[in-house]
């Protein structure tokens, strides 16, 4: 099985412009563009440690509710599974999401292909 985690911002494309079987919006989370931490992302520790700590149970319950999803769709049988992240930069709260979701990913999916692409970051220079 392959899952693929896909991470944007709706300042950059529509909300639901990307092709997923499930689009999560990460606009409930605490976000960090509003702090000094504007111009990290969130495959930084920090900018993680702060989603996590702000929107603890908002967080874990929508990594739960992907897993979830993700679980769903391969009991049904499908061979690859995409799941999208979105928050309005797509650099901080659904980086974050996405990021921690792999690697819960990788523990219970052990012989399962995860890939991530954030949309927003493969624009940085």
């Amino acid at each position: 099985m392959k899952i693929n985690l896909i991470t944007y911002g709706t300042k950059h494309r529509e909300e639901g412009s990307v092709t997923a079987d499930f689009d999560f919006p990460c606009y409930h989370l605490a976000n960090p563009h509003n702090t000094s931490m504007k111009n990290l992302n969130g495959l930084d520790s920090k900018v993680q440690a702060f989603v996590f700590h702000y929107s603890e149970n908002d967080a874990w319950g929508t990594i739960a509710a992907a897993e979830d999803v993700i679980g769903s769709l391969a009991d049904d049988g499908n061979d690859e599974v995409t799941v999208a992240f979105h928050c309005i930069g797509g650099r901080h709260r659904s980086v974050s999401l996405a990021e921690r979701l792999a690697k819960e990913l990788k523990v219970h999916f052990r012989d399962t292909e995860v890939n991530v692409n954030h949309m927003e970051l493969s624009n940085d220079s």
